[in-house]
């Protein structure tokens, strides 16, 4: 559990906001996805 934690804080969750962020400034049609992602992965350490 520690290591999901350590793995979804410091470089799951920060590799999401960068492919957004370059995503968004595309105006790709797969800044949804990322999105999506970001918000699974968040929704595992409210868990």
């Amino acid at each position: 559990q520690v290591l999901i934690e350590e793995l979804r804080h410091r470089y799951l969750l920060p590799w999401c906001d960068i492919a957004a962020q370059s995503l968004a400034q595309s105006e790709s049609v797969l800044l949804p996805l990322a999105e999506s992602f970001r918000r699974d992965l968040a929704a595992i350490g409210e868990a």
